[in-house]
């Protein structure tokens, strides 16, 4: 029973369980009964989330972390807010230099170490071990929780995308390489558990994945199917070590800001001489994304995902689901309404592989939403752009 009563499952059990206990009660008592038992499981949640989350800001001091794709976006943001909290800080990345700043950064912030292991996830199975072993040694011969952020998003529709090379660099990068480099850290921290001391916090293994994993994404196919394989991986990792004291938290971040202050996203487009950034890419390429930076337009704050992300946890949650409105929605509606997410998926979608393959942004949720309400004929097309700006 301590699979289902642990802390950070007792708020999100209690959560999912609320309209069934609210079906019950309305079945069996008078509404106002029903009503109160219903705000009681409720309530009941809340505290345990919150209890849950009492003195987190204490739990990584002198703890030691481990985040890949730490030399930009997401990557960069979860060290940094892992450094305020006085964690000991291991940044990973394929830049040497730029990892050598971002624990600079770090260590400015008030971690109580940083240090840099460069090396690159799409890298052989043993170049990964190797890695792996670098790590945990700059650590201090173990790592309490390890964040994989290293990735790349994809802006192409299926039927544009016709280089193998393409689907082949973002499946590796995000799958394979992802697979294999958790793979290696977690035999290194089942192996440690045994012989952790009482009353330390359990080994966390958390993997970005993408809300990609969760709602279906025009525009981005192979991208989602890479990150669904990852999040797959992850999901049954975490049930065949349960009984290690190894956690394993699954993250479905939705669009995020990132790229912005001159940093280059990583994206892969319709071949890899147009994706950014790449050996290989063209230098009209380069000079586009240099030139024009992402839009904002839709995209989470990064500081705001890194901060739930460690958040998430350390609270010993299972999976966090972040994103915007109206994606967020839709998450659910995939879940619980099927068939109604997709027909607004098939209004959405066409337009939105269109935005992927011009290189224009993909997540301008307001025009999303009117697109869907003109759809089902609640707006009139010529002044919807007033009523919702």
């Amino acid at each position: 029973m301590s699979a289902f009563a642990r802390a950070g499952r007792r708020a999100a059990i209690a959560r999912e369980l609320a309209p069934v206990v609210a079906v019950v009660a309305l079945a069996r008592a008078r509404r106002r009964v029903a009503l109160a038992l219903a705000l009681a499981w409720l309530a009941r949640a809340v505290v345990a989330r919150a209890t849950a989350r009492r003195g987190l800001a204490r739990a990584l001091r002198g703890r030691a972390v481990w985040i890949t794709g730490a030399s930009q976006g997401l990557g960069e943001a979860t060290a940094r807010a892992c450094a305020r909290l006085g964690a000991r800080v291991v940044v990973s990345g394929r830049r040497a230099e730029r990892c050598a700043e971002v624990a600079e950064e770090c260590a400015r912030l008030g971690a109580a170490s940083a240090k840099c292991v460069v090396f690159d996830v799409c890298g052989t199975r043993s170049e990964l071990s190797e890695a792996c072993e670098r790590a945990f040694e700059a650590a201090g011969g173990t790592v309490d929780v390890f964040v994989n952020a290293a990735g790349g998003s994809q802006a192409c529709s299926a039927l544009a995308g016709d280089d193998e090379d393409v689907d082949k660099a973002l499946f590796q990068l995000n799958a394979i390489g992802a697979i294999s480099l958790t793979k290696e850290v977690a035999k290194r921290m089942v192996a440690a558990a045994r012989r952790r001391k009482a009353g330390s916090i359990a080994p966390k293994i958390v993997g970005v994945c993408s809300v990609a994993s969760k709602v279906p994404a025009p525009g981005q196919s192979v991208y989602a199917a890479a990150k669904s394989a990852y999040a797959a991986f992850l999901n049954s990792l975490r049930s065949e070590i349960a009984n290690t004291g190894v956690k394993v938290v699954c993250v479905y971040p939705g669009p995020i800001a990132t790229g912005m202050n001159g940093q280059e996203r990583v994206i892969f487009r319709k071949n890899m001489a147009d994706s950014t950034p790449s050996p290989s890419a063209s230098k009209t390429a380069i000079s586009r994304t240099a030139a024009r930076p992402p839009s904002t337009k839709g995209r989470m704050n990064v500081d705001y995902v890194a901060a739930r992300i460690v958040r998430s946890a350390l609270a010993d949650v299972d999976e966090l689901v972040l994103a915007p409105q109206p994606i967020m929605a839709l998450t659910y509606c995939v879940r619980f309404f099927p068939t109604l997410a997709y027909a607004a998926l098939d209004v959405i979608g066409p337009k939105r592989a269109r935005r992927a393959d011009a290189g224009e942004n993909m997540y301008d949720l307001l025009e999303k939403t009117r697109e869907i309400l003109e759809s089902i004929g609640d707006v009139d097309s010529k002044d919807s752009k007033g009523k919702l700006a």
